[in-house]
C-alpha cells in the first residue's frame, strides 16, 4: 500500500506548526499501516488557477524588497537550513511537477491535510489541494483536519470546491465552523477531527525534542513566548507574568527582526534560529507559554503547560474555537489590562478526557477509510 499526503509545507517559511503537523500525519500513517507514506511536494504552480490580484500582491512584495534593499526572505540562512534538515530527515517526500505526474505515482490513497490547505485569500483553486485528480489517478481520496483558515469561500469558487469534495471518500476538518461552511455549498457528512500532532503520543514528541545549545534554559524555569504578530500590549502582558513568577523569559521570534523595534523591560533571551526540534523542547519544558500561535497552544496542552493566548490580527477564530473546545476561554488575553494574580492554574484532569475522546474519534475516522 502507498499513501500520498498533500499539505501546505515549505521549509523556507520556517513555520513550526506547519512542519510538525506534516511530520505527525506522515509518521502516524507509516506507524499504523507499515507502508510507504510520502508527502507530495509540487515544484511548480501550474495546477493553480491564479487571479491577477494574487500576482499583483507577489510582484509588489518583491519590488518593495528591492527598493528597500532588503532580502525577500525574512528568515536567516541558518534558520532555513535547520528547517530543511528536519524536513529532509523526517518527512519522506514525493516530488511532482504538476497533477498530471500523478499518473506514474500509483498512490492507493491520497489525503489532503492538515493545516490551512484550503485558504481562499488568494482567490485561486489548487487542483492538488482539493484532489481534483481523478483523471490522473485511481486513488481513494479524503481529507484529514483540513482548514480554511479564514472560514470564507469566494462565491466564484463555491461550485468547483463543492464538486471536488463530494468525490471524496471522506471529508474531515480541523475547525467545527468549517462544517457549516461546507454544508452551505452542498458538502455533507463532514467530520470534525483533531490536528494530526495529537495523533502522536506525548512520549514520541519527547523523542523529537532537542535542548537548544544557543541559549541557557532549565526545565520549568522560564516563560516561553512565541508570538507571530507581536504587539506592544503583549510585551506588557509578558512583563506582568515575568514580574509575578520571577522567571526569565525566552522569546522565539518568527521573523528575524520581529522584536527589533520593541524595548523589552525584563530579562529575556531572544532566539532567532530555533530549529523545530528545539521548539518542541522549549514547549515541553516551559513553565508557562504565551502565544498567538495555534500550534503553540496545541503543544502547550500536549505537554500540559500553563498558557496564555494573545489576540492576533488574523485567523484568530481557530484559536478561540480550540479554547472553547477545551473549556479554557478565560486564557485569552485581549489587552494590557491583565492581572496575573487573578488567574488560576489550568486543570488538565478536565482537559485530557476531552482531548482523549476526540483523539479516538479522529483515529476511527482514518481507520474507516483506509
Amino acid at each position: 500500500m502507498k499513501i500520498g499526503i498533500v499539505t501546505e509545507i515549505s521549509y523556507r517559511i520556517c513555520n513550526y506548526g506547519n512542519v510538525l503537523q506534516a511530520y505527525a500525519l506522515n509518521r502516524y500513517l507509516r506507524d499504523l499501516y507499515k507502508c510507504d507514506v510520502y508527502t507530495i511536494e509540487s515544484i511548480n504552480r501550474n495546477n493553480r488557477i491564479t487571479s491577477p490580484l494574487y500576482i499583483a500582491k507577489v510582484f509588489k512584495r518583491k519590488v518593495l524588497s528591492v527598493l528597500k534593499k532588503k532580502p525577500v526572505s525574512k528568515f536567516s540562512d541558518e534558520k532555513i537550513r535547520r528547517f530543511k534538515q528536519f524536513y529532509d530527515n523526517n518527512v519522506p517526500t514525493h516530488v511532482i511537477r504538476n497533477v498530471s505526474d500523478l499518473k506514474n505515482s500509483k498512490f492507493d490513497y491520497m489525503v489532503v491535510g492538515a493545516d490551512v490547505v484550503w485558504h481562499q485569500e488568494h482567490y485561486f483553486i489548487d487542483a492538488l489541494k482539493f484532489l481534483d485528480v481523478n483523471k490522473y489517478t485511481d486513488s481513494i481520496n479524503f481529507s484529514y483536519a483540513a482548514s480554511f483558515g479564514n472560514e470564507w469561500i469566494p462565491d466564484e469558487n463555491k461550485k468547483a470546491i463543492g464538486e471536488c469534495l463530494n468525490k471524496f471518500a471522506g471529508v474531515s476538518v480541523r475547525e467545527a465552523s468549517s462544517i457549516d461552511l461546507l454544508s452551505n455549498i452542498g458538502v455533507r457528512d463532514v467530520v470534525n477531527v483533531l490536528d494530526p500532532v495529537f495523533l502522536i503520543d506525548v512520549d514520541d514528541w519527547k523523542m523529537v525534542a532537542k535542548k537548544p545549545n544557543d541559549i541557557e534554559c532549565e526545565k520549568e524555569a522560564y516563560i516561553l513566548a512565541y508570538l507571530l504578530s507581536p504587539a506592544s500590549y503583549e510585551i506588557k502582558v509578558l512583563e506582568e507574568i515575568v514580574k509575578n513568577t520571577k522567571l526569565k523569559c525566552v522569546i522565539i521570534s518568527y521573523y528575524k527582526d520581529d522584536f527589533a523595534n520593541y524595548s523589552i523591560p525584563f530579562k529575556c533571551d531572544i532566539y532567532n534560529e530555533c530549529s523545530p526540534e528545539e521548539w518542541v523542547w522549549l514547549m515541553e519544558n516551559a513553565n508557562t507559554v504565551v502565544t498567538d500561535s495555534f500550534h503553540a497552544l496545541v503543544f502547550s496542552t500536549i505537554f500540559e503547560r500553563q498558557f496564555f493566548v494573545m489576540n492576533r490580527k488574523k485567523m484568530m477564530r481557530r484559536l478561540e474555537m480550540f479554547l472553547e473546545n477545551i473549556e479554557c476561554k478565560e486564557r485569552l488575553v485581549v489587552s494590557a489590562d491583565f492581572n496575573y494574580k487573578e488567574t488560576y492554574k489550568i486543570d488538565y484532569k478536565k482537559i485530557n478526557p476531552i482531548l482523549s475522546v476526540q483523539k479516538e474519534k479522529s483515529i476511527q475516522y482514518i481507520k474507516n477509510i483506509i
